[in-house]
């Protein structure tokens, strides 16, 4: 997949490990807001010009450490089921309808 077709999201929410990095971000995208971990995360190039204006625009990131009861908090809101069922891309699913004969 080209960079061009990669998803663009802005970073809400820093979640810290026990040992102090970062390891999970909360991102909101056109979609909606999805936990991602920074490994699989892409800087965006910017140029010296549109960094400086990036930074005088940019309100603060809420920043959380992650322990045992927030990682069962997160575990249990990813366990409910939404009221439509949606594919990781965001689109509506539609149960299949079986001829039973």
């Amino acid at each position: 997949m080209k960079r061009v077709d990669w998803p663009l999201g802005k970073v809400i929410e820093v979640f810290t490990s026990p040992d102090g990095n970062i390891r999970l971000v909360k991102l909101k995208t056109r979609s909606g807001e999805i936990l991602r971990p920074t490994l699989r995360l892409y800087p965006l190039e910017v140029g010296e010009h549109q960094k400086e204006l990036f930074q005088k625009c940019e309100p603060p990131v809420k920043t959380f450490t992650c322990d045992d009861s927030s990682a069962a908090e997160r575990d249990s809101l990813d366990e409910a089921e939404p009221n439509e069922p949606t594919s990781r891309y965001g689109r509506r699913l539609k149960r299949v309808k079986r001829l039973v004969l």
